[in-house]
C-alpha cells in the first residue's frame, strides 16, 4: 500500500513543470522594478512641469509682416496721414472755392466746399483762406451727377423701404504760382444708402441726412486722398 502511494507522489511531481531558475525569476522581477521606477519618475517630470508652457509663437511671421506692409507701403507711394508730403513745403495756404454744379441739389456744392475746409482745418497743417489770389495752392471741384432711387421694396405694400443717394464729382488741387496739379481725380463717385417708413404718420424725409453725411464723407475721402497719395 505504501509502496503504491509513494509510485503516485513520484509520478506527481514528475508531472509537474520545472520551476524556472533562481537567477531568471530575480531577472523578471528586477526588470518589472526598473519599469515601473521609470513610469513613476516620468509621472514626476510631466507634474513639475504643469501647467505646460504656451508655445513659442513662430518669430518668422512676426519678422515678415513688417517687410510685407513695407513694400506695399512703397509700392503705393503711401506716405503718414496729416504730413502731406506729396503737397510742396512752400504750400501753406489754401482757397476751396464753392464747387461747381450741374444737377439739381444746388446746395449740395456749397455744403462739400464748406465740409472740405473743415477737414482741412482739424486734420492738417494748412490755412484756409477764402480770397484765391493770397492762396498757395487752390481746390476746385465740380458735382457733375447726383442721382437717388429706391434700392429696397416692401413686398406687402410696394412701397420704398430704402433708397441710395449717388454723386458723381471731379476735384484737383493746383499751385497757383507754377500752376501745375499736385493732386486731380475725376469720376469720383460716393453713394450713401437710407431707409424709409412705410407708416405716413411716422414718415420723415430722410433724403438731406444723407445727402450730409455723404457730403462730409465726400471731404474725409477728399483729404485723405490729397495727404496720402493713392
Amino acid at each position: 500500500m505504501r509502496s503504491c502511494e509513494g509510485i503516485a507522489r513520484k509520478r506527481a511531481r514528475q508531472a509537474e513543470p520545472p520551476a524556472p531558475p533562481r537567477k531568471t525569476q530575480d531577472l523578471v522581477w528586477w526588470r518589472r522594478r526598473f519599469r515601473l521606477r521609470i513610469l513613476i519618475f516620468s509621472q514626476l517630470l510631466r507634474l513639475r512641469e504643469w501647467p505646460p508652457a504656451p508655445p513659442t509663437p513662430n518669430p518668422q511671421p512676426l519678422l515678415f509682416w513688417p517687410l510685407a506692409l513695407a513694400l506695399v507701403a512703397a509700392g503705393c507711394g503711401y506716405h503718414v496721414a496729416g504730413h502731406a508730403d506729396l503737397v510742396p513745403k512752400d504750400i501753406k495756404t489754401i482757397a476751396i472755392p464753392a464747387f461747381g454744379n450741374t444737377t439739381v441739389q444746388h446746395k449740395l456744392s456749397q455744403l462739400i466746399s464748406e465740409d472740405l475746409a473743415r477737414e482741412f482745418v482739424s486734420r492738417t497743417r494748412y490755412v484756409i483762406v477764402a480770397d484765391p489770389e493770397q492762396a498757395d495752392a487752390i481746390l476746385q471741384g465740380a458735382v457733375t451727377k447726383f442721382d437717388s432711387g429706391a434700392t429696397i421694396i416692401d413686398p406687402v405694400s410696394g412701397r420704398a423701404t430704402g433708397a441710395q443717394v449717388i454723386v458723381i464729382l471731379q476735384v484737383s488741387l493746383t499751385d497757383r504760382h507754377t500752376g501745375k496739379a499736385l493732386f486731380s481725380r475725376l469720376g469720383y463717385e460716393f453713394r450713401e444708402r437710407y431707409e424709409i417708413s412705410i407708416d405716413p404718420q411716422a414718415y420723415f424725409d430722410e433724403s438731406g441726412t444723407a445727402i450730409t453725411r455723404l457730403s462730409r464723407d465726400v471731404a474725409r475721402s477728399v483729404v485723405t486722398a490729397i495727404l496720402v497719395g493713392f
